[in-house]
């Protein structure tokens, strides 16, 4: 398990940042890994193009599946989980909540083209995105109840209330990969 420091950005927004391992093999295991149910299965999708960015749905959920899953998206998946129940687990210690910490199972993996924001509706009470890379200009992101902007770094995570507006101002020179994570 690799090590986080955090800091709190403003209420209820919280920055963890990476302290031990690159994730740079992330990004070609994402682009490398889709579900073209050959031989073994994926739990990652093919890259779905919208306007804005692309997106790959990942699912951990195994239950009912007989079929033999693709070391590289299990890598992927159980990383994901680990790191995000690992940052929430941390969010709901320092703010006393009560409540178990219970991840959405689905992920997801958006790449954002050059010059479009990040940004994302409400799902769940909790959202946590990982910046799996930071290799691109711009890009900060706006902290609200603050005047605060941070340029994330790759591994780093910020969760925040779902219901917060938190986005990210346009990347350019490079396309920006996001995983994001709910606790529902």
């Amino acid at each position: 398990m690799a090590m986080y420091v955090f800091q709190e950005l403003s209420p209820k927004v919280f920055y963890f940042t990476y302290c031990l391992q690159e994730i740079g093999n992330y990004i070609q295991f994402i682009e490398e890994t889709e579900d073209d149910s050959k031989t073994n299965r994926s739990l990652i999708e093919k890259w779905s193009h919208k306007e804005s960015h692309s997106e790959k749905n990942i699912s951990s959920d195994l239950s009912g599946q007989n079929d033999v899953v693709d070391t590289r998206s299990l890598f992927v998946i159980n990383n994901l989980k680990a790191t995000f129940h690992h940052c929430f687990t941390q969010y709901k210690l320092y703010n006393n909540i009560e409540e178990p910490v219970n991840l959405y199972t689905d992920y997801s993996i958006r790449k954002y083209y050059e010059n479009f924001e990040d940004s994302d509706l409400p799902h769940g009470k909790y959202t946590a995105k990982m910046y799996i890379n930071c290799s691109y200009d711009g890009g900060e992101v706006e902290i609200p109840n603050s005047n605060k902007k941070i340029k994330p770094e790759a591994g780093s995570i910020l969760i925040y209330p779902s219901d917060y507006n938190i986005k990210s101002l346009p990347g350019v020179n490079n396309s920006r990969y996001v995983a994001t994570g709910y606790w529902v």
